[in-house]
């Protein structure tokens, strides 16, 4: 499914599957919004059409993506995406982007997972991990997107990756995250790391985001990595971690 440019694409309703589907607003706004009773307000932001959780209920459902399924609101500005559920999980190499491309800033990410957000796993060739991105892509000047995420749970594992980079000038996002517990764990192939990044690119001029973790507790195993860090000209993120256990 895809709008128009800078338009939205709102999924709203029950449970939400994609199974190896792409939805793309080319710097737009993406809403997945799984709620089993409620009413849910629409409000304009920006001559973009945007969901309110002023009116939603606290029954919320399940939204998966599976089979290499995006949903990508890349483009100048790079977009924005909101993703609000009881269960989220990106399996197979699928993936949420919201990659700046231009002069544009871009809007972020953001995702509320009242059970459980989870992020595993590679496609089917091994190629793609599964992946929650924003990013200022070589030759762009705006600012990569923040991710703002916040859940009961949060695992991040068998390559999985959450990520804020810069490739150019523009300086990555700042990511924050909030949940009761937050587990990262790796694979054998450590090549290709599961983790939770901020950081700068090769070849870049732009600073890297800050990364800050809230959570009662925290477990980083098998190579995982929670990293900000920089290997391109533009300063390092802060990394802070806030955990009772």
């Amino acid at each position: 499914l895809q709008v128009p440019r800078g338009q939205t694409l709102a999924l709203v309703g029950g449970d939400i599957t994609l199974e190896g589907g792409n939805l793309t607003a080319e710097g737009g706004r993406i809403e997945l919004w799984s709620a089993n009773n409620g009413l849910l307000g629409i409000t304009n932001i920006n001559g973009k059409l945007a969901s309110s959780n002023e009116q939603l209920a606290a029954q919320f459902g399940e939204i998966h993506l599976t089979g290499a399924a995006s949903a990508d609101a890349s483009g100048n500005g790079g977009g924005t995406i909101q993703v609000q559920g009881r269960r989220i999980s990106l399996r197979d190499g699928s993936a949420i982007l919201a990659t700046t491309v231009g002069t544009g800033n871009g809007e972020g990410i953001t995702i509320g997972a009242s059970q459980s957000l989870e992020v595993l796993g590679f496609d089917r060739n091994a190629l793609f991990p599964s992946i929650i991105s924003t990013s200022s892509q070589r030759g762009s000047t705006g600012k990569a997107g923040d991710i703002a995420i916040e859940t009961e749970n949060l695992f991040v594992g068998n390559g999985g990756v959450i990520s804020s980079a810069t490739f150019a000038s523009g300086n990555a996002g700042n990511m924050t995250i909030k949940a009761s517990s937050v587990e990262a764990f790796g694979t054998s192939n450590n090549l290709n790391p599961s983790g939770i990044f901020t950081g700068t690119e090769v070849g870049s001029t732009g600073n890297a985001g800050d990364l800050t973790i809230e959570t009662q507790q925290l477990r980083v195993t098998d190579g995982a990595r929670i990293v900000a860090t920089t290997i391109g000209a533009g300063n390092g993120g802060n990394l802070t971690v806030r955990a009772t256990e």
